[in-house]
């Protein structure tokens, strides 16, 4: 296995390959309105790095409510299952909300090639969270987009639950197959 020095992490070792029990894909979930922005903008960012180009306003980002390290705000989080649609949702209604069969309005789920992220250097573990400092661009890495009408939903309101769900089928059926053959 390939390992490289990541220059952005002190005395952290992160492989360039995937290790056998991780999965191909990363997910990352984001409201509306932050999509279009990161439609427009091209990448991803970092709470602080959007803190620093003055592009958002709040003092603190959800994650401060869902108890993260303050270090994380350099960082770009993936999620698995729901998580990161009860992210969207509770940053919507200004509060923790954990029931995943709640209303909200649904965003966009954006599904990462993490071998290529891997593979560039640009992937950091530290034993508790797969993440990307600062920014990630969306090509090459981005795989598929998720929203609710391209993936068949009848309106953008959903749950957090239905949307994930949705969007992951979809993401099988459309791309996984290809993933899986290379």
């Amino acid at each position: 296995m390939l390992y490289r020095i990541d220059c952005f992490e002190e005395n952290m070792i992160n492989p360039i390959t995937n290790r056998e029990y991780e999965d191909t894909v990363l997910i990352h979930s984001t409201t509306r309105a932050n999509y279009e922005n990161i439609l427009k903008e091209g990448c991803l960012k970092s709470w602080n790095q959007l803190k620093r180009e003055q592009a958002i306003t709040e003092d603190k980002p959800i994650g401060y409510y869902l108890g993260d390290p303050v270090e994380l705000r350099d960082y770009i989080l993936f999620a698995n299952g729901v998580t990161g649609e009860i992210v969207v949702n509770s940053k919507q209604k200004n509060r923790i909300e954990m029931d995943v069969d709640s209303e909200y309005i649904t965003g966009a789920r954006l599904y990462f090639d993490m071998k290529k992220i891997a593979e560039d250097g640009l992937l950091v573990r530290d034993g508790g969270e797969i993440k990307v400092r600062d920014v990630l661009p969306l090509n090459p890495y981005l795989i598929l987009a998720a929203t609710w009408d391209k993936i068949g939903l009848e309106s953008e309101k959903s749950s957090p639950r239905k949307f994930a769900d949705a969007a992951d089928r979809y993401f099988d059926l459309v791309v996984k197959h290809k993933l899986d053959d290379r």
